[in-house]
């Protein structure tokens, strides 16, 4: 078995400033409606009561981690991060070896597609 070179990239133009605190109140606020919670299951467990309703205080708890690993790796230094200008955007590029599971920051870039309230929020284009 060989290891797989997994990859994942966000974007937003270059002359806007990604607002962090932004992001963090969206997160507050976000509701079922706003998340794909179907995408989500697949990088961690949702709970549910008995009657099928998320507790969405844990999801939003776990959502956090994942922006603030983004964040650590965006202003702060991670070798696994590579930023390039391109067009008028900043687009961050993260990967790293897998040897059947998924690199962490990998996930954590991946998530804001499943929250696109939140990460448009803090600045990052993201597609409908």
């Amino acid at each position: 078995m060989g290891a797989d070179l997994i990859t994942a990239v966000v974007y937003h133009p270059t002359t806007k400033k990604l607002d962090w605190d932004a992001g963090a109140e969206a997160l507050k606020n976000l509701s079922e409606d706003d998340t794909n919670l179907n995408f989500l299951e697949n990088f961690m467990m949702i709970d549910c009561d008995d009657d099928g309703n998320v507790d969405m205080e844990a999801v939003r708890d776990w959502l956090s981690s994942a922006v603030g690993e983004v964040k650590d790796s965006i202003e702060g230094y991670d070798r696994n991060v590579n930023s390039y200008r391109l067009l008028d955007h900043t687009i961050y590029i993260t990967g790293d070896m897998s040897w059947g599971d998924c690199p962490e920051l990998v996930d954590s870039y991946s998530i804001l597609y499943t929250i696109p309230t939140v990460a448009k929020a803090i600045g990052f284009t993201i597609e409908d």
